[in-house]
């Protein structure tokens, strides 16, 4: 998988995280970090486990919903 591709996974995937954990506030970091974690692990690639605090640390992005996604549903409480 390409790094293009690899990044709009791992976006989609933190999606979908968000999602599944009720689209929490704050959590955007973390949930970017689970799904990077994922889809490495399924592309067959290791990446050193981090605890949250250095996710955070380390992130440089933070994940954006799908194009697909109004802006009223993610406003949505």
């Amino acid at each position: 998988m390409n790094q293009t591709s690899q990044e709009e996974a791992v976006r989609l995937r933190a999606y979908q995280i968000w999602q599944d954990e009720g689209q929490p506030d704050g959590q955007d970091i973390v949930h970017w970090h689970r799904a990077a974690q994922e889809i490495l692990a399924e592309d067959g690639q290791q990446q050193p486990e981090m605890d949250e605090t250095e996710a955070v640390t380390q992130a440089t992005t933070s994940p954006q919903a799908p194009p697909m996604l109004s802006a009223a549903q993610k406003s949505r409480p």
